[in-house]
């Protein structure tokens, strides 16, 4: 008999295998372990042999228990929600006022290197700096203003300070280019410091900071061998001297780059190297990526060398009469890499184009220039082969200049064809 004033219940009928007869009055019996609730077994008795029936009633959960559980899921997942969502803002503020100090983004951001050195160091002024680095035996360097353009550079500019360190030993009579580091130092630190506001005195906080190693002999001397089988100089690392923004309108408009520099000296045989680095703003990070020489004694320069509106880095390696220039295009956005332009295999699967290539590589600049040229009108062309093609123009007109130019010998003078 059902009733509207009762929950409902469930019923399950199990079926004895055995026929047997029973009391007639009803017998508890223990639900299954499986059941949750307790039951009640009725058992009936039937007067002929049929199979006697067992009825099992269970009633059904009460609806407040699933109620509390749906509740407590429901509220946790949207207080775990607001966390999230809070803990968004607060990155999103600190990535907007302190980008620096935000560490452990790089499997989000590759290239992301966050830095928290302001974190441990206490403000201090300069004077208290350099006396903290004299009692190492270090000695910094003149400031240099980290703005992109030079002449934005304020008081509350960030500033680049070199580190040096003495040798006893050093033979040089190069000193460097600062004037309160001592002769015989060389380069062996860089660090980056911002102002802190401070009533009393100018504090500087530190931000970043970078060791430095000269490039080996060898490298800087390679431009002399005569031969590939020649091996000029030796493994030892050459001192870096000074620190110096790079000259020319700069790839990218968002990073301030600079360059270190070196000399050696040898006879009458003076050559200058370096090392090309940038400084980002928005993580307060110092990065020091390709290593050059010159054997012409210039530094390395921005410079627009394939004419399609951004500069390449450009290095003067000609010796003597015979031009030599290496032409560095910036790469990527992230990692920022400096990639030379080659010239030992054609950019382009067309015979003209790698016979010009093959004379551009015995130094025959111009014929190559004008077979170049040549196929550009008239073949398929890529961004590699203009690429080539611009190294080879920059040859081609240093040696026009050199033969157009005067010598009161004329055994000096360099002939064009």
């Amino acid at each position: 008999r059902c009733r509207p004033d009762r929950p409902a219940v469930r019923v399950q009928v199990l079926v004895s295998p055995k026929r047997r007869r029973s009391p007639v009055h009803p017998t508890p019996v223990k639900p299954p372990a499986t059941q949750e609730m307790p039951a009640i077994a009725i058992e009936e008795d039937w007067e002929d042999d049929r199979d006697p029936i067992r009825v099992l009633i269970t009633p059904k959960p009460p609806l407040l228990q699933r109620g509390v559980v749906q509740g407590l899921l429901f509220t946790g997942f949207w207080t775990a929600m607001a966390a999230l969502v809070a803990s968004g803002g607060w990155l999103a503020i600190q990535l907007i006022l302190n980008p620096g100090a935000v560490r452990g983004l790089g499997w989000v951001f590759p290239g992301w290197q966050g830095s928290s050195l302001s974190a441990g160091h206490t403000p201090r002024s300069l004077a208290v700096i350099r006396q903290g680095a004299a009692e190492v035996g270090l000695s910094l360097g003149e400031p240099l203003g980290l703005e992109v353009d030079a002449a934005a550079v304020t008081a509350h500019s960030d500033l680049l300070i070199p580190v040096f360190a003495a040798d006893a030993n050093c033979a040089s009579a190069i000193a460097p280019a600062s004037p309160s580091v001592p002769p015989c130092s060389h380069l062996v630190e860089l660090r980056v410091y911002r102002p802190y506001p401070s009533a009393r005195q100018p504090l500087l906080q530190l931000l970043d900071r970078l060791a430095v190693a000269g490039p080996q002999e060898s490298f800087v001397l390679a431009p002399l061998q005569s031969d590939a089988s020649d091996s000029l100089g030796s493994s030892r690392s050459l001192p870096l001297l000074s620190v110096d923004r790079m000259v020319g309108t700069s790839p990218s408009a968002n990073l301030v780059w600079f360059q270190l520099g070196g000399q050696w000296k040898q006879g009458n045989t003076q050559l200058a190297f370096g090392q090309v680095g940038y400084y980002d703003p928005t993580q307060s990070r110092l990065h020091l990526l390709t290593q050059w020489t010159s054997p012409a004694g210039k530094a390395a320069a921005w410079q627009d060398a394939i004419a399609g509106g951004t500069t390449e880095l450009v290095v003067d390696q000609t010796i003597g009469l015979e031009p030599g220039f290496k032409v560095y295009q910036l790469m990527g956005t992230s990692d920022r890499q400096l990639q030379p332009i080659s010239l030992s295999q054609a950019a382009l699967d067309n015979a003209t184009y790698q016979r010009a290539i093959a004379l551009a590589q015995s130094g025959l600049w111009s014929p190559a220039l004008v077979l170049m040229q040549w196929v550009k009108a008239r073949a398929a062309w890529s961004a590699s082969a203009q690429a080539q093609l611009a190294v080879v123009e920059l040859h081609a007109q240093a040696t026009r200049q050199q033969a157009e130019r005067s010598w009161e010998n004329p055994s000096q003078k360099s002939w064009h064809c």
